[in-house]
């Protein structure tokens, strides 16, 4: 997945994390599944925050019981490079329509520190199915220009 361009909906939505000893595996690095939580979590946060309208909200969506503030049906999650414990990054996020009726559409995310990206992927959303509609699978795209993303703080010229 690639960022959108700058000033194209939907807008970027960004969110800090500092890892933790605990979120590290016997090698030190950055759990893949700890990943995840980092997404769910900056995902949840935007969604809060009154982005991604139309996303079908998780039943456990604002009853103070925590967990995801939306439903998806799978992930992909694509590992680019390490984080260690104590490192900061941002886990910048966007809602990507799907491409046709027969698709979902997707929460993308990118994991990022500075200019350099350490994980990609998406959270396909579940969405209300109407009578007689069924839903398909979407491809993942692993063609990305992560390499130089814009951050989210820089001021537009």
């Amino acid at each position: 997945e690639t960022l959108p361009e700058e000033g194209s909906p939907p807008s970027l939505h960004c969110y800090a994390i500092t890892s933790r000893p605990s979120d590290t595996d016997r090698n030190g690095h950055v759990n893949q599944a700890v990943y995840v939580n980092y997404a769910v979590d900056a995902c949840t946060a935007a969604v809060h925050e009154g982005a991604y309208k139309g996303a079908v909200p998780s039943s456990s969506s604002g009853d103070g019981r925590g967990g995801a503030a939306f439903d998806f049906t799978r992930v992909h999650l694509q590992y680019l490079t390490e984080l260690l414990p104590f490192q900061s990054a941002e886990v910048v996020t966007w809602r990507q329509e799907a491409d046709s009726a027969e698709c979902e559409p997707k929460l993308c995310f990118l994991i990022r520190q500075q200019e350099r990206a350490l994980v990609k992927g998406a959270f396909w959303l579940r969405r209300e199915e109407q009578p007689g509609q069924a839903t398909t699978d979407a491809s993942f795209s692993s063609a990305t220009s992560a390499s130089q993303p814009t951050p989210c703080s820089e001021e537009k010229p």
